[in-house]
């Protein structure tokens, strides 16, 4: 009988989780903290661009946020 088990390889992990491939079936196993994603290559390829997105959104969001704070602080020194 033929053992058909995911041999997972670790290819990335930080404090929140922990990225894992099956070279054998090309199943990307994608772990944070209680959550656990099983996705083929091209879903992993686009929940990355889309992370990464949100990700450029949110800082463009934040640096927007904060030009607006320095300009509405009171200005002390001339």
């Amino acid at each position: 009988m033929k053992n058909n088990a995911c041999k997972h390889l670790s290819i990335a992990n930080s404090k929140i989780g922990e990225i894992m491939i099956c070279p054998e079936c090309g199943v990307v196993h994608l772990s944070l903290q209680s959550i656990s994603l099983r996705l083929d290559l091209n879903a992993f390829a686009e929940l990355s661009k889309m992370v990464a997105q949100a990700q450029t959104t949110i800082e463009q969001v934040q640096r927007s946020t904060h030009e607006q704070k320095s300009h509405e602080a009171p200005h002390i020194f001339h």
